[in-house]
């Protein structure tokens, strides 16, 4: 996604630049900026910062604000942003805006703001990200300037998309688009298809915009792009297990990138190839193109890419049977890790940063717009007449007041608990809708071109996805009675051993696509008083979550154990795991929250609050123990006397 932004940035810097050779062709510097972008383009970065360096220092402090300078220092940000230089080029960046404020020139202001807020977003500043691309569109819009507006709004949607806001990155995508589409900008629509197709939750349906981004790329022949799009669908095949059509497409984009013509893409797709190669078993060809891309990592140099490169080496060196070579690949990687550590954590705070701002901004909104209708029932009741108001103060008593004011905080709690349902069923529906949608799209448009085993795998999908989608409604259903209060609870004694092996029989057959082992340790001639429905319910979600977390291989433990006076039913598995953060989102369900399994499936996160609420509301209890990358247990505590709810 970074390179999506980088392109896209990039791409403004042709505007200033045909200004300048089209307003200036006397221009005796023109020959010194040109050779900066030579150099760039050939990753000579040493020697273009070095030249620019030079030529800055010629302008004292007190020289007045002019054009060329301004021009240089945006020249120089463009050279420590290729070089992974975020701080520097902030602050060339910031200093050319500056001076273009004194000069007072909206293009240039606008495309400014472009580029300090790219670069607040690789260091991961997404509340002054959002501040420049607002400021550019503010100042593209007085001129105005459709491409500038186009630009930022796609700068907006990339902030929102690292947010995990996935509404409103498509929200100011499409607002890009539509610029675009209207000025037949055939490089911004192929950037807009792009950007969508990865937010895309259903790989099946994120295809369609691949192609769609293709289309546009070779309508005007920019081979980079292309070669992005090639291996973004390469992706897509590999996450649905078509390895030969992945291979294909990856190859496809090595072929349009070129050696050496651009290194970071390059080594990029040849990192991706080789995790095919890992993935296929074929471990020999994963070792000799993992060693060709950390060559590519380490000239550029780009350290994420050569953590990558070294975990990838690691494992191919591993199953060649060369420890020596694979530990001495995994501790180079560890050693990279511990490096970028810090950098992730301040993401994640600035992260949380805007979030908190952005929860607080509604608060506000809520509470003025709540005063303001305060105001006018006030002023409606005082306009009816002051005789009225008197009349029923002397008749009203406090009992009365009291019991009218419990009907209406009931009637509010209706209220927002249906409105809750709403939301969430809409959202929560999306998913697997879009995933049909998709899936039998390409069965319509390309069912000439796919093999017959393609056929059949895509209407595997198809029907997993319908099953996913019935499921759902099974899960809104009880949710549904559960907030409207319906009681259904029916203890009766249970067998939770035969109880587990019911569930295990459904979900069989998805763990045994996944390699997964489900496990049933709780004794045989254990009894418990509890409605087996809602048992049974609980734990097949647990353990639907297990194998979904899970990875190939492992397995899913549901097992049984006493503690004071409960039941202690635990589903464990040693997946992916999650962080507190997560689990908390969980719980609170302010919005729709689903984190993709390990590979890839999606759900509609309802399952865990669901489990956890029925089982509060009939006198039981969840516990989540969890870690990332070190597995969850989850802990059903089920009372020895239980009775039914009043």
């Amino acid at each position: 996604m970074q390179r999506v932004l980088l392109l896209l940035l990039l791409s403004c810097t042709a505007l200033p630049g045909a200004v300048w050779a089209q307003s200036e062709p006397a221009d005796p510097d023109a020959a010194l900026r040109r050779q900066v972008e030579i150099w760039i383009g050939e990753r000579k970065l040493a020697q273009a910062e070095s030249l620019l360096v030079e030529r800055l220092s010629r302008y004292p402090a007190d020289t007045p604000p002019n054009r060329e300078q301004s021009l240089f220092l945006f020249e120089l940000g463009n050279v420590y942003e290729e070089a992974g230089k975020a701080f520097p080029a902030l602050e060339a960046y910031e200093k050319s805006l500056a001076i273009d404020l004194q000069l007072g020139d909206p293009a240039d202001i606008a495309l400014m703001h472009q580029r300090i807020g790219g670069v607040l977003v690789d260091l991961g500043q997404y509340r002054r990200a959002l501040d420049q691309f607002f400021r550019s569109v503010a100042m593209a819009e007085s001129i105005p300037d459709s491409t500038l507006i186009s630009y930022a709004f796609n700068g907006i949607g990339i902030v929102h998309e690292y947010l995990n806001d996935m509404d409103r990155a498509r929200f100011y995508y499409s607002r890009s688009m539509a610029i675009d589409s209207a000025r037949g900008d055939a490089y911004g629509m192929a950037i807009g298809y792009m950007n969508i197709g990865n937010i895309t939750p259903d790989s099946s349906t994120s295809l369609p915009m691949y192609r769609r981004a293709l289309s546009y790329a070779v309508s005007i022949d920019d081979r980079t792009f292309q070669a992005e799009v090639h291996n973004s669908m390469a992706s897509v095949y590999q996450r649905y297990g078509l390895f030969n059509r992945a291979q294909t497409e990856y190859r496809r984009a090595l072929d349009l990138i070129g050696e050496g013509r651009d290194l970071v893409n390059e080594t990029q797709f040849t990192l991706d190839l080789v995790d095919l190669y890992n993935t296929t078993r074929r471990f020999e060809d994963a070792s000799i193109w993992g060693r060709y891309a950390l060559g590519l990592a380490e000239s550029i140099p780009a350290p994420d890419q050569m953590r990558r490169a070294y975990e990838l080496l690691s494992l191919s060196e591993e199953r060649l049977g060369r420890t020596a070579d694979a530990l001495r690949y995994l501790r180079l990687a560890n050693i990279m890790r511990d490096s970028l550590i810090s950098d992730g954590r301040i993401r994640e705070v600035t992260a949380l940063e805007l979030q908190t701002l952005h929860e607080r901004e509604q608060d506000e909104v809520r509470a003025r717009i709540e005063q303001q209708r305060k105001a006018d029932r006030i002023l409606l009741v005082a306009g009816t007449s002051l005789l009225v108001i008197l009349l029923m103060a002397t008749i009203i008593t406090y009992r009365q007041y009291r019991k009218t004011r419990n009907l209406l905080d009931a009637l509010n709690q209706s209220e927002r608990s249906r409105a809750s349902l709403f939301s969430i069923v809409a959202h929560d529906l999306k998913n697997p809708l879009t995933g049909i949608i998709g899936l039998s799209s390409i069965l319509a448009e390309d069912h000439k071109e796919l093999a017959p085993e393609e056929v059949g795998f895509f209407a595997e999908r198809l029907n997993q996805s319908a099953q996913n989608l019935h499921k759902l409604m099974d899960s809104l259903l009880e949710w549904s009675s559960l907030e409207l209060g319906v009681d259904r609870f029916r203890p009766e004694v249970l067998t939770p051993h035969q109880s587990v092996n019911n569930v295990i029989g459904l979900l069989s057959d998805i763990a045994k696509s996944k390699d997964v082992e489900l496990v049933n340790k709780i004794p045989t001639n254990i009894q418990i008083v509890w409605d087996p429905f809602l048992f049974d319910s609980i734990v097949r979600n647990l353990v639907s979550n297990g194998i979904k977390y899970s990875y190939r291989g492992q397995a899913v433990d549901i097992g049984y154990d006493l503690e004071d006076e409960h039941h202690l039913i635990t589903v464990e598995d040693r997946g992916k795991g999650m962080d507190a953060g997560t689990v908390e989102a969980i719980f609170q369900r302010k919005r729709a929250h689903s984190t993709p399994g390990t590979e890839h499936e999606m759900g509609s996160g309802l399952g865990l609050l669901l489990s956890r609420q029925l089982a509060e509301r009939y006198g039981a209890s969840l516990e989540v123990n969890t870690r990332p990358d070190e597995g969850t247990t989850v802990i059903l505590r089920i009372p020895y006397e239980v009775e039914k709810p009043a």
